[in-house]
């Protein structure tokens, strides 16, 4: 099968783990210059007709078969829009398409223009958590992710990078360490489909991974793991620190991890990150 470029709309809907297939389908939204909508596989157990509904996209991909299980089981009728449908398992469901049995021939992809300036383009619509009402779905333009991505702390290293992304690829955090990697050319390790926070210290410590982002409360649990090899067996060059409220005892924390810097941050949904700091900021002192 192969996938015509007029057949598919602005919008292409993910429901995916944290793994290769995440990146593979990334780069083909950019490739087609698609708006990429990375969702957590766990609201199609209970909220997947709300974001069925709000999105109307012509794209959707899952991961297997218990998924599309639980997709079919949607009650809202704009799912009989979805015109491409992709597992990444293989599978004989009827109406969806096996990534496996995709044809390996590359057909004539023309990116999908639309009407707006260069950087304007929304690029990625990433949906808050909805702890306080109903997820919404914050929007970010191609000039958005070059900045949050890039401006606020060149990462000019002459060593390959590899990033830590163990946060789940539906939140801005995995998606901002993702561009950051792929803009150096790095390495992005994914230590789990989900967060594992032993899967995150072995990956620390197997893999070697130089970055890392997490919140406080994340480095400590860390830090408190019995099988935790100490600093000097990591690899780690800094830590990317979030949260509402950075204390220097939070920094400190981090260094036990870190042998260099820690950069902290504080961002959101609809922007990551949205206030940092330049490493050689005369006002850092402990950071």
């Amino acid at each position: 099968m192969r996938l015509e470029a007029r057949l598919i709309s602005k919008l292409q809907v993910v429901f995916l783990w944290n793994s290769a297939e995440w990146i593979l389908f990334f780069w083909a939204a950019a490739r087609l210059e698609m708006a990429f909508v990375p969702l957590d596989p766990r609201v199609l157990e209970q909220s997947r007709d709300d974001y069925i509904k709000q999105l109307k996209s012509s794209v959707v991909v899952i991961q297997d078969e218990t998924a599309a299980t639980a997709l079919c089981n949607s009650l809202s009728s704009d799912l009989q829009d979805v015109k491409v449908r992709i597992t990444c398992s293989k599978s004989d469901l009827t109406f969806w398409t096996s990534l496996p049995n995709l044809s390996a021939v590359q057909p004539k992809v023309h990116p999908l223009r639309g009407f707006y300036p260069p950087g304007q383009e929304r690029a990625l619509i990433i949906f808050t958590s909805g702890t306080t009402s109903t997820p919404k779905g914050c929007p970010h333009t191609a000039a958005n992710l070059w900045s949050q991505s890039y401006d606020f702390d060149p990462d000019i290293q002459d060593n390959v990078p590899k990033w830590l992304v163990h946060t789940p690829v539906s939140h801005i955090f995995a998606v901002n360490n993702a561009l950051r990697s792929f803009r150096y050319g790095g390495t992005v390790v994914f230590a789990s489909k989900t967060f594992d926070i032993h899967a995150s210290l072995k990956a620390l410590e197997l893999h070697q991974c130089t970055r890392m982002s997490a919140v406080p409360t994340l480095v400590q649990g860390l830090l408190s793991l019995p099988t935790f090899p100490g600093k000097d067996k990591l690899a780690l060059q800094y830590v990317s620190l979030g949260g509402t409220l950075i204390k220097d005892a939070d920094v400190q924390m981090c260094k036990r991890l870190s042998s260099d810097a820690v950069i902290q941050a504080y961002g959101m949904s609809e922007g990551a990150p949205i206030t940092s700091w330049t490493r050689d900021d005369p006002l850092l002192e402990t950071g």
